[in-house]
This record gives C-alpha cells, sequence and structure tokens, in this order.
C-alpha cells in the first residue's frame, strides 16, 4: 500500500512539473492555438493569478482543471518553488485521498452495507435532501458574492 501511494504521489508530481515545464517558454503558443477567445484567456489568467496556489494544490480532484495546472502555471510563470510546494502537497493530498480513500473502502465495504441496509430510509432521504440544500446554499453564497465583487 505504501509503494502505491509512493508512486501516486511522485507520478502526479512529476506529470504536473513536466507540464510548468512546458508551459514556461511555450505556453502562450499553446494557449494561442485552442480556440478560446481572448476575453476569456485574460479572464483564465486573472484567476489564475488570484487563486492559482489554491488550484495547484486542489484542481487534481476537478477532472477538466487537473489536465491544464502545470501548463498554465508555467504560463503565468509562477515562482518555481512556490509551485513545487503546492504541487508536491497537492500529489499528497490527492494520492492519500484516492489511494488510502479506495483501499479502506474496500477493506470495509462489507460493514458499510449492512449499516446502509439498517438505515431507515426515510434518514436516509432527509441526510440526501439535506446535503442537497447544503450544496444548493454554497452555490447561492459563491453567486452573490460574484454579483457584489462585479
Amino acid at each position: 500500500m505504501f509503494v502505491l501511494l509512493f508512486v501516486s504521489i511522485l507520478a502526479t508530481s512529476l506529470g504536473q512539473t513536466i507540464g510548468y515545464l512546458i508551459g514556461c517558454p511555450g505556453g502562450r503558443a499553446v494557449l494561442s492555438r485552442l480556440p478560446i477567445p481572448a476575453d476569456s484567456v485574460a479572464k483564465i489568467e486573472r484567476g489564475f493569478n488570484g487563486y492559482g496556489g489554491w488550484l495547484v494544490l486542489f484542481g487534481r480532484f476537478a477532472d477538466g482543471p487537473r489536465r491544464l495546472i502545470g501548463v498554465l502555471s508555467g504560463v503565468i510563470m509562477m515562482h518555481w518553488g512556490r509551485f513545487m510546494l503546492l504541487n508536491v502537497g497537492g500529489a499528497v493530498v490527492w494520492a492519500s485521498f484516492r489511494a488510502l480513500g479506495f483501499y479502506y473502502l474496500d477493506l470495509h465495504l462489507y460493514s458499510i452495507i449492512i449499516a446502509l441496509r439498517h438505515l431507515d430510509p426515510w434518514i436516509a432521504w432527509l441526510t440526501v435532501f439535506g446535503a442537497i440544500m447544503l450544496l444548493l446554499t454554497v452555490i447561492a453564497v459563491v453567486r452573490r458574492r460574484r454579483l457584489g465583487e462585479s
């Protein structure tokens, strides 16, 4: 299990680092070839300048941004030390969550299924409804803040 964790951290860190090294000298040329309007590219750069550290740290959990994090970090010339610290930190968080999460889920899956079978269906639906309402509240707060900033 520890070998899997180590290889996962190493591979994801190395992949983002290669993207960074590609993005530094040739990232602008790659972005200019993509079918993205110039104002959208400027908006992406502003967003990445403001929240790029968080993206490097947690962007691996979203399938789309994960592919471009390293390249965009190189394009905006994020400081190498900061990028590597956030890159390795994000790799540790992502690999730990994925590898250890799936390992322990597999280890205790039978117990989880038994516990779910014993739940009252009303409580399960109430929990799902509460989670959806919490998600909608968070989305509304984020939208309100964006509209306030514009």
